[in-house]
């Protein structure tokens, strides 16, 4: 059986360098957690990196950008491997990086297209938001086995924050020592 995996940002990546999104001139960014594909000609999704805090060697040692989305930010370089990997599961969209008033090029915006019903009801604890069945957090999140398939990238279908990584995936990201984020078993996530 294959572990399945949970795309965080690291524990001890610093506040300080989480980017901001620019709503005023991106397109929504809820359009990138529904797991659909967007248009081609939407708008280049903008971010800022605090001028002081995120100079371009700091933000230059991380391969994912984490920020106020919470959809991953990659290089060229990992989009590369996430394009080998899951190609047919993400689609990559050119984003405007901004960090000290330079802009940062070949960045890209990872929309993950899967959904998946990993939850394992019975094994899992989670509060609704009030009056409807829609999940606002997880005391206790437990995956069924099997619930990615031959994917190796997907969002919960019932909880779109969540993107569950493949075993494989996550291995490629260690072997390439890529900077950002960092994978978790489900079981381990803080409420």
């Amino acid at each position: 059986m294959t572990m399945i995996y949970l795309w965080r940002i690291p524990e001890f990546y610093p506040e300080l360098l989480i980017g901001e999104y620019q709503r005023d001139r991106s397109p929504d960014r809820f359009l990138f957690d529904r797991g659909t594909r967007v248009a081609e000609d939407i708008p280049a999704p903008s971010f800022v990196f605090n001028a002081r805090n995120a100079r371009l060697a700091v933000l230059g040692r991380y391969d994912i950008l984490p920020n106020s989305t919470m959809v991953p930010l990659v290089t060229q370089r990992v989009a590369r491997v996430l394009d080998e990997m899951a190609g047919e599961d993400i689609q990559l969209i050119p984003a405007n990086v901004t960090a000290g008033g330079q802009l940062l090029s070949g960045f890209k915006l990872v929309n993950v297209l899967r959904l998946v019903s990993s939850i394992d009801h019975s094994q899992s604890n989670f509060v609704c938001i009030p009056g409807t069945k829609q999940i606002a957090k997880f005391n206790r999140f437990r995956v069924k086995p099997d619930a990615l398939g031959y994917y190796h990238l997907a969002r919960e279908a019932e909880y779109h924050p969540f993107i569950l990584v493949s075993e494989a995936l996550k291995r490629a990201f260690e072997t390439h020592n890529f900077k950002g984020c960092a994978f978790i078993q489900p079981e381990n996530i803080k409420p």
